[in-house]
């Protein structure tokens, strides 16, 4: 018992200690990364003003670091020849005068008029605020320090206004990972104590923890970094066109643009877009002219808005300078300005962070249109969150809650699968959903939400498990209604899909129990399935209602008019093609033999590892499987069923939504992964595990 309690204390002191020394110590870091400006490019003659001549005196100035892990200097010396022998002194003083550190550099390995990098060994702390001394010793050709204007230097700069650069080291853990690393330690510390402990009740407990805890950082991770599969090359941008719908209503929101609109999603139109067409000519560096007073942006169809004769713009440094000549011949706009001299991003900083005035000095706010396609609720969420998270690290966060709760959902599915049905089923749903690329690519999806697709389909297995509990019954109706609801206000995509699933597990339940004449199970599971039903349809038409009140701009008649033949009949089966656009067309024509033929051609892996072109084999296989049990009279009828009302709810969208299916066979493939594919890998799973079984038996 000591033993076991010593054991316990030294584990959770070492977990413990790494918690600390990850999360809020943050002491894992590296590199030397630095941001300075080209001594040639970036600097106008009026921005250098003086020399410091280091034989005639020393240099003394004050900066105060801006981040955490201050890793050293760039210096940049003048009067530097190439042989040039001797040592240039740093010391570094604390506010109280006190030498933190005094590092010696040769001055042999600098070249003049080049950054040279000073490595720090001690650490400094960020936001206050140090001492530097420079000075020469015992050099050939002493060096000077070159004095440039402020607006070239960065925040740090307190005092003394030298050209030096000031480097950090980063944090070798995102936020994401440090997260997950922390939970995943919570989780081994667990247990640890499931192991340990000597309470039966308390290890029980513990171990399921840690176990889901586990499980969910190992999806979590691979839904962040796509860990598993290096083929997978939609992962980085999958979706980014939909996910701009909820980025830009966040980015508006730091931008201080509101919005008028009751939608949650938008575009975002700020006047300002890097043009990606700039003359490779030597004119333009970071968007400046080098010759000229005058900025390159994109001619995007909103910047006449913005750029206009007499308005003005005002750069990062907080210089305002008036527009007084515009070029623009749809690629490219230049925007010539009231300047004598050329501007330049070492001073004026990036285009990315100009504001617009209008004549009368007024800021030109950008503005955000609204995409009325649906309400977006999940945009009006994550802008609600956005409001307390820094700028920075805002979306990577934004992606870890998605990515976290998709993975939170799967595993509560597989926990309730082992309880229903077997370990290997679980098993097989959990191993898809790690390695599936579909499910990867959707699931930390700001616009997509993925985890509001599944959570249905984890209520009816709830409702399954517990049909004998009437409380437990009616709470899974009210839940189907609330995140029917809260899917269909994030988008009607895969609604057909997601509804069905939310009740396929009862119906193979129900069909089960009528072909084994057991009507009083099956009479119970189908008022189950009846009530499931009408709570899903509820939620559906009530976020059908709240979403054609803002359609039809207080009528709901008119709203719900204009989501039919707007977006529903393009999305479907179609109705006129005289009413959509030519590019819609072929969507139209085409039949829904050709449209769900398309999708048993994979163009990816099923899972990794699982080639795309054997997915037609991959569906074959489980109806020869169960052929040959059927022969040898074994019990199927549960998977032959189970696998026929997959086979309904993957193709149910593919079907109904036939013009959306034919467009979008760019992400529609995962619809199979509603349980189809794992139904599929499981059956053929369990009989090579029968096979092998009886062969050790023999």
């Amino acid at each position: 018992m000591k033993i076991r309690k010593l054991l316990m204390i030294i584990s959770t002191i070492i977990i413990g200690l790494f918690i600390l020394l990850i999360g809020p110590g943050d002491i894992f870091s590296h590199g030397f990364y630095y941001d300075v400006i080209d001594y040639e490019s970036e600097i106008n003659a009026e921005g250098f003003k003086e020399y410091i001549d280091l034989s005639k005196q020393d240099f003394q100035m004050e900066f105060m670091p801006q981040k955490k892990h201050f890793a050293g200097f760039e210096i940049n010396l003048i009067n530097q020849p190439d042989d040039n022998k001797g040592t240039i002194y740093m010391e570094i003083y604390s506010s109280s005068g006190k030498m933190i550190e005094k590092i010696n550099v040769d001055i042999a390995e600098i070249t003049a008029g080049e950054w040279y990098s000073v490595y720090m060994s001690k650490n400094l702390k960020k936001d206050r605020i140090y001492t530097l001394k420079i000075y020469a010793g015992e050099c050939d050709t002493v060096p000077y320090l070159q004095i440039v204007d402020s607006d070239y230097l960065g925040d740090e700069n307190i005092s003394g206004n030298l050209l030096v650069g000031y480097a950090y080291q980063k944090s070798t853990f995102s936020i994401s990972e440090k997260f997950m690393i922390i939970c995943f330690l919570i989780g081994v510390w667990l247990f640890l104590f499931n192991v340990l402990s000597e309470n039966d009740n308390v290890r029980k407990l513990a171990k399921k923890i840690s176990i889901i805890i586990i499980l969910v950082v190992i999806l979590t991770w691979n839904y962040m970094f796509n860990s598993m599969d290096n083929d997978n090359s939609y992962f980085s941008d999958f979706q980014g066109d939909s996910e701009d719908l909820v980025a830009n209503v966040i980015t508006a929101l730091y931008d201080s643009v509101d919005t008028d609109s009751e939608y949650g999603l938008g575009s975002y139109f700020d006047g300002v877009e890097l043009s990606h067409y700039v003359p490779d000519n030597g004119e333009w560096i970071n968007g400046y002219s080098k010759n000229k007073s005058a900025i390159i942006l994109e001619s995007v169809p909103h910047i006449s808005d913005f750029v206009a004769l007499g308005n003005y713009i005002e750069f990062e440094n907080q210089e305002i300078f008036q527009i007084t000549e515009i070029q623009d011949d749809g690629l490219n706009c230049i925007i010539y300005l009231s300047s004598d001299v050329p501007l330049s991003s070492g001073k004026y900083g990036s285009l990315e962070n100009i504001k617009f005035y209008d004549t009368n000095h007024n800021v030109i706010k950008g503005s955000v249109k609204a995409y009325k396609s649906q309400f977006g609720l999940q945009g009006k969420i994550f802008r609600r969150i956005a409001r307390y998270i820094d700028e920075d690290i805002v979306f990577e966060l934004l992606h870890l809650i998605c990515a976290c709760a998709t993975a939170i959902t799967f595993v509560l599915i597989v926990l309730l699968i082992s309880v229903k049905y077997n370990n290997l089923l679980a098993s097989v749903f959990y191993i898809t959903f790690w390695l599936s690329p579909w499910i990867i690519n959707f699931a930390r999806n700001l616009y997509w939400v993925e985890f509001t697709w599944f959570i249905p389909m984890l209520i009816g297995l709830y409702c399954a498990i517990n049909m004998g509990s009437k409380k437990k019954r009616i709470l899974s109706y009210v839940l189907a209604y609330v995140f029917i609801l809260v899917k269909c206000l994030c988008g009607y995509e895969y609604i057909s899909t997601i509804m069905l699933g939310s009740i396929q597990f009862l119906l193979v339940d129900l069909i089960v129990y009528l072909t084994t004449h057991k009507e009083k199970q099956a009479k119970q599971v189908l008022g189950a399935i009846f009530f499931i039903g009408i709570f899903s349809l509820t939620g559906f038409a009530t976020a059908i209602c709240i979403h054609a009140t803002l359609r039809g701009e207080g009528d709901i008649a008119v709203g719900i008019k204009n989501i039919f033949e707007q977006d529903v009949l393009r999305r479907t089966m179609g109705g006129s093609i005289n009413d959509f656009a030519e590019k819609y067309y072929d969507s139209f024509n085409a039949s829904v033999w050709e449209t769900l033929c398309t999708y048993f051609h994979f163009n990816t892996e099923i899972i990794t590892g699982l080639r795309g072109n054997l997915f037609p084999l991959l569906c074959i296989v489980p109806i020869v499987i169960f052929i040959c049990e059927y022969k040898n009279k074994s019990d199927i009828t549960e998977w032959i069923v189970m696998y026929a009302m997959f086979f309904i709810t993957s193709t149910s969208w593919i079907v109904l939504a036939k013009a959306h299916s034919y467009v979008h066979t760019h992400m529609n493939y995962v619809l199979w992964y509603f349980g189809f594919v794992q139904l599929c890998i499981y059956v053929i799973c369990r009989k090579i595990y029968a096979i092998i079984s009886k062969a050790n038996v023999n």
